[in-house]
């Protein structure tokens, strides 16, 4: 698990088995607010949006996939 931004902000929410890295381009999950584009610095796919009154604020982004294949190539 990675986050873009503060990640103690997030760590309140998650269970105690979530396990946080520094290297943000190698976590299965991310976890990115919208502001500066954050959403967007990696690729995989969204599975969770968080909107308020119609404005995107954060997205968690499944990146598991594209690990796996990364592994593959090497």
């Amino acid at each position: 698990m990675a986050v873009c931004g503060p990640p103690y902000s997030a760590r309140y929410y998650f269970p105690e088995n979530f396990r946080f890295i520094k290297e943000d381009d190698q976590a299965d999950f991310f976890v990115a607010f919208t502001e500066y584009d954050c959403d967007r610095s990696l690729p995989g796919r969204p599975i969770y949006e968080v909107e308020r009154m119609g404005a995107l604020l954060s997205v968690v982004i499944d990146r598991r996939d594209i690990l796996a294949e990364q592994r593959r190539a090497d």
